[in-house]
């Protein structure tokens, strides 16, 4: 679309970026199966285009075992009444995307608004981590969020260099938000735990 938007042929995009028109046609199509980086930002650029690559963690055993255990910590604090999911995907297609836990089913309330839980073994960067945190609560459609951290002292200083910035994101205390959750409420605002 980008090409015919411009006004250009396959043969003069073809040539721009080094491949025959047949084989760029092909591309178009989805014909080709592994199209490397390097095409895709070659034609991208000739088009005008942002051509961007995101990379998603895959099943790596280690880091999943350490939000396995810290997700079990979490588990015994909670109502078991609660209804707790493992890997709820985003509502975006072709986004792998997940949250780590989803809550629903509140005792208190059946039909009220679901909880994303976003686990975390390890905070190096605070900023980061809140900027990808509200990426997925805007694509996820989702009001707020309990971000679950393990406590180490590294983690916890972490959190504290952010300082007063802390309190504007996690509005809801960690006692709060964790007495909520043990009588099968939902919390009332984003959380941030310490477990």
């Amino acid at each position: 679309m980008a090409r015919v938007a411009a006004g250009l042929s396959l043969a003069f995009v073809g040539v721009a970026v080094g491949l025959s028109r047949s084989h760029l046609a092909r591309i178009e199509r989805a014909q080709v199966p592994n199209v490397g980086a390097r095409h895709l930002a070659r034609i991208g650029a000739t088009l005008g285009l942002d051509v961007r690559i995101r990379a998603y963690l895959g099943g790596d055993a280690l880091r999943d075992a350490g939000h396995g255990r810290l997700g079990s910590r979490l588990r015994v604090r909670i109502h078991p009444g609660v209804r707790i999911r493992s890997e709820r995907l985003l509502p975006v297609v072709a986004d792998a995307r997940a949250w780590d836990l989803w809550l629903d089913g509140w005792p208190a309330d059946p039909e009220g608004e679901g909880l994303p839980v976003e686990l975390e073994t390890r905070v190096s960067d605070h900023q980061a981590l809140i900027r990808r945190l509200n990426r997925k609560m805007r694509d996820g459609r989702v009001s707020s969020v309990l971000l679950v951290v393990a406590d180490t002292p590294s983690n916890r200083h972490s959190v504290a260099a952010a300082g007063t910035q802390v309190g504007a994101d996690f509005p809801v205390s960690a006692r709060a938000a964790l007495a909520s959750l043990a009588a099968g409420e939902r919390p009332a605002g984003s959380a941030l735990i310490f477990i």
